[in-house]
């Protein structure tokens, strides 16, 4: 499986599989003909961890860089997302943050979009395995204060429908309603909610 992701002239790919299911980010820029990889000591890594499942990009430190987010469902059980900086050829860690509920597939949906208008990338994060009863899922926000600080403000649950899997796919789709913010729609197994 591969996760690809392009934005301008970056295409990036996740590869979970890789290196016994540790998985991989990779980025290349089609105008430089430059692979960037993840420097290793940033990485936890842990067989089984599946980085590179879910892939996105954003002005996450800065609205002048592009850089690189990644997730990890199943690192430590709980789940992982890592932003990567570009660094001459290296992606370089700027932030982590890590599931609270083992088996939860913290990371597996990944959305950078800017929900306050400050010309950074903020962060939506699914974990539709989240449970109180079974599967319900959840997704955490995260607002991005620039240089790679990302702060946690909020979880959304979706309406906390049995075996839901809200947040199992997460997508930016443009300001549809003309109110100056960009539209967000989070799936469940069979619903859409606009947020």
């Amino acid at each position: 499986m591969v996760c690809l992701w392009s934005y301008q002239e970056l295409v990036v790919m996740g590869a979970p599989g890789s290196y016994y299911w540790t998985g991989t980010v990779k980025v290349y820029n089609l105008t430089s003909n430059t692979f960037y990889n993840p420097n290793k000591e940033d990485i936890d890594s842990h067989r089984y961890s599946y980085l590179g499942y879910a892939v996105t990009t954003g002005h996450f430190s800065s609205p002048n860089f592009i850089d690189v987010a990644a997730g990890a469902p199943q690192h430590s059980g709980g789940g992982k997302v890592y932003i990567f900086r570009i660094n001459g050829v290296s992606l370089v860690k700027i932030f982590q943050a890590s599931g609270t509920m083992m088996g939860s597939y913290f990371g597996s949906s990944l959305c950078g979009v800017d929900l306050n208008r400050d010309g950074l990338s903020d962060l939506l994060v699914g974990a539709p395995m989240h449970s109180t009863l079974r599967d319900e899922g959840q997704v955490s926000v995260y607002l991005s204060k620039g240089n790679g600080v990302m702060e946690e403000v909020g979880l959304l649950n979706g309406d906390n429908a049995y075996s839901a899997h809200f947040g199992e796919c997460i997508t930016a789709i443009g300001d549809i309603d003309d109110d100056g913010y960009q539209g967000k729609y989070l799936s469940t197994d069979s619903l859409c909610f606009q947020v």
